[in-house]
Order: C-alpha cells, then sequence, then structure tokens
C-alpha cells in the first residue's frame, strides 16, 4: 500500500575481500507524505470511534494520523474513550491488517 523508505547504498571501501556498505535513508519529500497522509484519512476516519476485536467493550478516538519521523511510516494516533490520558501510536499498515479474513482489527462504530 505504501511505499517503504527510500535507501541509497554508497560503498565506502572496496578491498579485495571486504565492501563496506553504508545504508542512508533518504526521507520523502512533504508534498508526498501530504498525498499518503491524504489517502490513509480516506481508510481510518480521524474522530471515528473504533473497537478493538480483543475488547470490543472498551472504544478509542482517532486523534489524527501522523507521521513516524526516522522511517516516514504513517501511523493512526488514537485515545482510550475511558482513560482520557492514555493514548496510542500503531502503524497505519497495523492498523488495517486484519488478524483473520473474517475479523477486523479495528471496526469502526461512529
Amino acid at each position: 500500500m505504501f511505499k517503504k523508505p527510500h535507501l541509497r547504498i554508497e560503498t565506502y571501501i572496496n578491498l579485495p575481500r571486504l565492501i563496506l556498505l553504508v545504508f542512508i535513508m533518504t526521507h520523502k519529500s512533504h508534498s508526498i507524505l501530504q498525498k499518503e497522509l491524504e489517502s490513509a484519512k480516506r481508510l481510518v476516519k480521524v474522530n471515528g470511534i473504533y473497537s478493538h476485536y480483543k475488547n470490543p467493550n472498551r472504544f478509542y478516538r482517532v486523534i489524527s494520523i501522523g507521521v513516524q519521523e526516522s522511517t516516514d511510516e504513517l501511523c493512526v494516533i488514537y485515545q482510550d474513550m475511558e482513560d482520557n490520558y492514555l493514548f496510542f501510536v500503531r502503524n497505519l499498515d497495523l492498523w488495517l491488517k486484519n488478524p483473520d479474513e473474517n475479523v477486523e482489527r479495528f471496526k469502526l462504530i461512529k
């Protein structure tokens, strides 16, 4: 769905039996991130109330979709409705991934 972080590989040492590779992560541009965020907001309802399949009687409000700064991965930021001081962050891919084909990990309630 969403692309993994961009990597650039550079060879610094190239001796007969020793090759040192350095992976340098380059970040996505703001315009690309903005497009990905808009796309994610069509999949996850911001301000929506969700339940988790393991405890369907506990509810969570999606606060926003954010970006994990170090990896450029999109994340869902959500709040426990029973404990207003408890916030969670989950990668968007994990939020959307269902544990079983017949079970939604997070179910939209309203």
